[in-house]
């Protein structure tokens, strides 16, 4: 009876933040402790050049496709330490960037280069499209960055060009779409701002990723090129909190981008000591660090 009337009371506006509050505080706690029995389950090293790319398929849990400075790329199976599919790279200036499954063909992937092509490639079998932008605001849209600072939205298959603009003055690092709304789209550069259709939000430094919370997709993270996370929130993208945090990039580190826990508003990043940040401490971990954007 105690637990009906709770509910209803609840659903009736009564405590409802309080009890909100306290189902978010127990989700944070469990997932931190699961993450503390984390350890390395098995590794590998397929290539001979630096990676720099990682995805996980969406569909197949034990599948990930890696990408490498030479351009190379490849499937992992790691359950059966079987690299299910090979697509040898073009070799210096190659560098994958950035790689995503297609939504609806579990085989295909885009990938993004250094060389400034994005591709669709069936990585089952060794086939690919260049695409020379990006994509429509049909179901599934495609958006595509330059070194130049324009974006390009095109068909999911890369057919025709819908929309393409200058948003930025320099590269742009990363582009995302909401997943609260898929209208709305953020874009960062190395002009030190992260630009969408409703706001402009400068850095002090140039800017790695935006990333929006995939819990209820109205907190943004974004990440700089130096050492500083920001949190944002919606409707006005105020920033909530500031985190000093080490994660400088140089010339032969792939850029470290935070992202948001999938279940919980918790951020995970990359840690690279830096002995000129505060509070650094001699020996310090290359660490994975959990935080709380609060």
């Amino acid at each position: 009876r105690n637990i009906l009337s709770t509910i209803n009371n609840a659903q009736n506006g009564w405590q409802r933040h309080r009890m909100s509050d306290s189902i978010e505080t127990r989700a944070r706690t469990n997932v931190v402790e699961s993450l503390r029995h984390f350890g390395i389950y098995k590794s590998s090293s397929p290539f001979e050049k630096r990676i720099t790319a990682i995805t996980w398929h969406p569909s197949q849990a034990h599948l990930l496709a890696v990408g490498n400075k030479w351009g190379s790329i490849l499937l992992w199976n790691y359950e059966k330490d079987d690299f299910t599919s090979f697509m040898d790279g073009i070799g210096p200036g190659g560098s994958i960037q950035n790689i995503k499954f297609h939504p609806t063909r579990p085989d295909w992937a885009y990938t993004c280069s250094i060389d400034g092509t994005m591709a669709l490639k069936n990585l089952s079998k060794d086939q690919g499209t260049i695409l020379r932008s990006s994509s429509p605001m049909t179901p599934i849209t495609t958006a595509v960055g330059n070194n130049k600072g324009t974006m390009t939205l095109m068909t999911s298959e890369g057919e025709d060009t819908v929309w393409s603009k200058k948003l930025h003055k320099g590269k742009i690092y990363d582009i995302r779409f909401s997943p609260r709304e898929p209208w709305l789209m953020v874009s960062t550069s190395v002009d030190h701002s992260e630009k969408e259709p409703l706001a402009d939000i400068p850095h002090n430094k140039a800017v790695n990723s935006a990333v929006f919370s995939s819990v209820d997709g109205t907190g943004l993270l974004t990440t700089d090129q130096h050492s500083e996370l920001r949190v944002y929130r919606a409707p006005q993208w105020t920033c909530q909190n500031v985190i000093a945090h080490p994660h400088r990039q140089f010339q032969h580190l792939s850029p470290i981008i935070a992202t948001w826990h999938p279940l919980v508003d918790l951020i995970v990043v990359g840690r690279y000591p830096d002995p000129k940040f505060e509070g650094y401490s001699k020996g310090e971990a290359r660490s994975i660090d959990l935080i709380d954007r609060i």
